[in-house]
Formats: structure tokens, C-alpha cells, sequence
């Protein structure tokens, strides 16, 4: 999907979007700076999410994304500041760089548990209040909580080989990371 035909004024007018079943991939910035967009659905014939494809997209509050769904490309929701919550369904097995950055009312993510990788920047600046990180999880890249100044509890995978730098960077709040296998509580 390609939106660059439509002019700023008609973009900024859309509050909600379908993607119907014949689409299988949603372009780089199809959708970047709807500011209006309050609402997307997304058919289970979707496969990939393009980069930037809802950046700024400032009062998106809902999404669904579907199990057909295995990649999120980098900065997909980044600036999304009215998003709350977001379901990563199990098909996904890659989210790259600065997804969730910005989206300061993000305040609850449940993520695949197909992950391996948490990549750069994911969810900096947002909401987050807590979150645990799948078992399939062994990297945790910079910055990937940086600025998260409302994040209170993480519990982390047992099978983390490396964590970035600045990963809880201004986590002022942060007072419980939690690894599962020994169930051993740090308080910060």
C-alpha cells in the first residue's frame, strides 16, 4: 500500500483503516503521519509491516495484528503517542530498531514468545509500566528501555546472553528486575 498520492490535507482526514485480505505486505510510510488515524485492522493475509509505515500516527489508540503477521520493520509505530497497548501474536520472530519509540502511553506489551533479539531503541520514551521478556529472548540491544521513566518491573529471560548499553537508562522508577530461572528479585 502506497499512500504517496494522497495530499497531506486528505492523509491527516483518516481516523480508520482496514487492510483487507489481498494485501500481504504494508509498505514503508503507507500510513506515516495520519495524525487522525484512531484505528487499524490488519486481515490475516498480512505478512510484513514496513518501515515507518504508522509513524506519528498521533492518535492511533488501537491495533490488531494478526498470527499471518512475522516481521515488524523499523520505526513502524515509533511517535504513536495515544497507543496503550499492544499484543504481539506468536508468528512474529523479528522486530527491528525503534518500533515503539515515543509512544508514551504504551503502558502494556505482551510479546511473542518467538523472539530472540529486542533491538535497538524499542521501546525508548514509551509508557511502559512493566514487562516480561519471553524465554526465546537472548538479546537485549541499546537503549531498548532507555527514558521509560514509568517502568517499575522487569522479568527477564533466563536464556539472556547479552544486554546492550543504556538498556535502563533514566528508569528512575525501575526498583524490580526478576530472573525467572532463580526467581531471584534485585531491588535497584
Amino acid at each position: 500500500i502506497d499512500l504517496d498520492y494522497i495530499n497531506d490535507i486528505q492523509k491527516s482526514d483518516i481516523k480508520e483503516i482496514r487492510i483487507g485480505t489481498n494485501v500481504t505486505r504494508i509498505g514503508n510510510r503507507a500510513f506515516e503521519s495520519c495524525i487522525s488515524l484512531q484505528s487499524v485492522t490488519i486481515e490475516n493475509s498480512v505478512t510484513s509491516i514496513g518501515v515507518e509505515a504508522f509513524q506519528g500516527c498521533s492518535a492511533l489508540q488501537s491495533l490488531t495484528i494478526p498470527n499471518s503477521v512475522t516481521m515488524i520493520l523499523s520505526g513502524t509505530f515509533q511517535d504513536c503517542s495515544a497507543l496503550t497497548s499492544v499484543s504481539l501474536p506468536n508468528s512474529i520472530i523479528n522486530i527491528a530498531t525503534n518500533v515503539f519509540k515515543n509512544c508514551s502511553s504504551l503502558s502494556n506489551v505482551i510479546l511473542s514468545p518467538n523472539l530472540t533479539v529486542l533491538n535497538e531503541s524499542l521501546f525508548e520514551n514509551s509508557g511502559l509500566q512493566s514487562i516480561t521478556i519471553p524465554e526465546s529472548v537472548t538479546i537485549i540491544d541499546d537503549n531498548v528501555f532507555k527514558n521509560c521513566s514509568s517502568l517499575t518491573t522487569v522479568i527477564l529471560s533466563n536464556n539472556l546472553k547479552n544486554i546492550g548499553s543504556n538498556v535502563f537508562e533514566n528508569c528512575n522508577l525501575l526498583t524490580s528486575l526478576t530472573l525467572r530461572s532463580e526467581e531471584h528479585t534485585s531491588e535497584l
